[in-house]
């Protein structure tokens, strides 16, 4: 059971219902859980449905933000009946409301399990309606008080908490539609008494639009398919299978030949897929394979058969063995600068419009890209080349 208020405005409608779920033995009623949404907006409109769980969650699963009211008045009478052959013996009964804007006016439409039709009700400003447990004394009350608050909404509110009991209660979840949109709000409605406990069936139980289930059983008889996530055991007891059962690797378990070259030949792929294209950092294991992502590392001696240096960044390459040899890429422009033991002796500087060749810090060659040409620095000696292509007399001091 459950319990609905809806409020009519010129322009734009209230409308409030409860979360709490129950189950009748013998005619009493006892509280099962607070935890299931009953009213719920599905694109531009609010839909209330109050009935059996189950049939609720075919119904709310089979809609979505493009559905149309007859489309989902046909999913309604589908699932139902769907419903009725599997689950016959269940009282199946359902009362379901839909509010929305329509042409820029509030609109109400009603359905239950007696015709099965969609149809339109009356509404007008300043009329409450209620439909659900405890209706005719909720709304009674809610008449009574409702000029000492200024909104209706708190009325309404208070009149919940007044026919709390394990039909109606938890949490009250309270919708705005105008043209302007939808408003979602909620609130914790009160009990006043002590409520008779259910324990014969299990719950919170809920599937929503984005494919998120919440179950606390569930029984399978077929086959569950994975196209990505992960199953966390960590709150899981002693588990009634096997690792090797349930087709988990053994503790010696090694890969195929088959399984490395697979990843050694899909290294990037594998990155990638382990580090979310790379923005997640730590350590991987895949296949056998260690992969590292990081943006930091300091480490000894790094052996290995290849060293992809794309995108590597670098100040200094150090020759094996000799520490005290390296080459060093800085400045403003990217020189390179070449050391033996410690001292610096060769160097290319790039001056951006042109490049020098300096040795132990002394120019000797300059090449100009604006004029395109060498210009020798300092002395030349000539004595031990073949000078050939010299056009004018040269001169040699």
């Amino acid at each position: 059971m459950s319990l609905c208020f809806s409020y009519f405005d010129e322009d734009k409608i209230f409308v409030a219902a409860d979360s709490r779920v129950s189950v009748s033995v013998n005619g009493v009623f006892y509280f099962v859980t607070d935890k299931y949404k009953k009213i719920r907006r599905i694109g531009d409109k609010v839909i209330f449905f109050s009935g059996d769980v189950d049939l609720a969650e075919w119904i709310f699963n089979s809609v979505n933000e493009r559905s149309t009211l007859k489309s989902i008045e046909q999913s309604v009478q589908d699932n139902f009946h769907e419903f009725n052959m599997k689950c016959a013996s269940d009282d199946s009964g359902f009362v379901m409301k839909i509010l929305l804007m329509e042409q820029g006016k509030p609109a109400y439409f009603f359905m239950n399990s007696q015709d099965l039709k969609l149809r339109k009700q009356g509404s007008s400003k300043g009329q409450i309606y209620s439909m659900g447990a405890n209706q005719g004394e909720a709304l009674a009350h809610c008449l009574k008080i409702r000029e000492q608050f200024e909104g209706i909404d708190e009325a309404i509110y208070r009149s919940f908490e007044y026919v709390a009991d394990e039909t109606v209660g938890g949490t009250l979840y309270c919708y705005i539609i105008s043209n302007d949109g939808i408003v979602e709000g909620q609130g914790k409605i009160k009990d006043n008494k002590p409520l008779r406990t259910y324990k014969g069936r299990v719950f919170p139980y809920h599937c929503d639009l984005r494919g998120n289930l919440t179950a606390s059983n569930v029984n399978l008889s077929g086959n569950i398919n994975m196209t990505g996530g992960s199953i966390s055991w960590a709150n899981v007891g002693k588990p009634s299978y096997t690792a090797t059962e349930v087709g988990a690797r053994s503790a010696n378990w090694l890969p195929t030949p088959a399984e490395i070259g697979a990843v050694y030949n899909n290294q990037t792929a594998v990155f990638n897929a382990l580090t979310n294209n790379g923005t997640n950092q730590g350590l991987y294991m895949s296949g056998g394979n260690l992969y590292i992502n990081a943006s930091y590392i300091r480490s000894g001696l790094i052996s290995a058969s290849l060293i992809d240096t794309t995108n590597l960044s670098a100040q200094k390459i150090y020759q094996k063995d000799y520490p005290n040899n390296y080459a060093v890429i800085g400045g403003a422009y990217g020189d390179l600068q070449l050391f033996y033991q410690g001292n610096k002796y060769f160097s290319v500087y790039n001056g951006l419009d042109h490049v020098k060749l300096q040795h132990r810090n002394r120019d000797y060659l300059t090449f100009s890209s604006s004029t395109g040409k060498a210009h020798p620095v300092g002395g030349w000696d000539f004595s031990g080349a073949t000078v050939t292509g010299l056009n004018t007399l040269a001169v040699f001091g």
